[in-house]
C-alpha cells in the first residue's frame, strides 16, 4: 500500500478536535508535517509515510484502548457517513445482514487504500475472519485498535450489535474475528 484516502486523516483530525485532543496531538505531530496534514484536501491521496506519521502522533497520545476504538468509530461514522447510515438503517429493518456487504469489502479496501488487500472468510452464519495485508501503518498499535473501531462502526449498520476481535498481526497485516446478533 503505497497511498491512503485523505478522508480517513480527516475525520481522525475532526475526531481529535471534538474530544479536546487536537493541541496535544500537534505538539506530537513532527512541525514540518503540520502544512501537509492540516493542508490536506478531502477526497485525495495521501502518502502513507504521510499517514503513519499522524497515526504516530495518535498513537503517543497514549490512549486507552476503549479511548482509541471510540476514536475508529468516530473515524467509521464518518466515512459512512449519514445518508448511508439511514439507507442501511432501512436495509437492516427489511433483513440485510453484514454478509450482503462484506461480499463487496474489497470495493469499499480500494476506495480508503491504494494498494494491499482485504479477505472475508465465513466462520459461521454470523462470524467472520477478516484479514488485511499490505498495510504498513499496522506497526503502528494505535491504527490496529483504531481500526477494530471503524470495523465495529460498520458492521453495526446491518446488526444490533458487533463484537470484533484482535487475532494479531505482523507489520503489514491485521487479523480481527467478527461476531454479531
Amino acid at each position: 500500500m503505497t497511498r491512503v484516502r485523505s478522508t480517513l486523516l480527516l475525520s481522525s483530525l475532526s475526531s481529535l478536535r471534538s474530544r479536546g485532543l487536537f493541541d496535544r496531538y500537534l505538539t506530537l505531530l513532527p512541525r514540518k508535517l503540520h502544512d501537509p496534514v492540516l493542508g490536506a484536501v478531502a477526497g485525495t491521496w495521501l502518502d502513507v509515510d504521510l499517514a503513519a506519521s499522524h497515526y504516530r502522533a495518535c498513537d503517543a497520545l497514549g490512549l486507552n484502548v476503549q479511548e482509541q476504538v471510540a476514536m475508529g468509530e468516530a473515524v467509521g461514522d464518518a466515512v459512512n457517513g449519514t445518508f448511508m447510515r439511514t439507507l442501511l438503517h432501512i436495509a437492516r429493518s427489511a433483513g440485510v445482514t453484514p454478509w450482503v456487504v462484506l461480499k463487496h469489502y474489497t470495493k469499499l479496501w480500494e476506495r480508503l487504500f491504494d494498494g494491499g488487500d482485504v479477505e472475508v472468510d465465513k466462520l459461521g452464519p454470523k462470524e467472520a475472519l477478516v484479514q488485511m495485508y499490505g498495510l504498513p501503518l499496522f506497526s503502528i498499535p494505535y491504527i490496529r485498535v483504531a481500526v477494530r473501531g471503524m470495523h465495529q462502526t460498520g458492521f453495526s449498520l446491518f446488526c444490533t450489535k458487533c463484537y470484533m476481535t484482535d487475532l494479531g498481526s505482523s507489520p503489514t497485516s491485521h487479523a480481527y474475528r467478527a461476531a454479531w446478533v
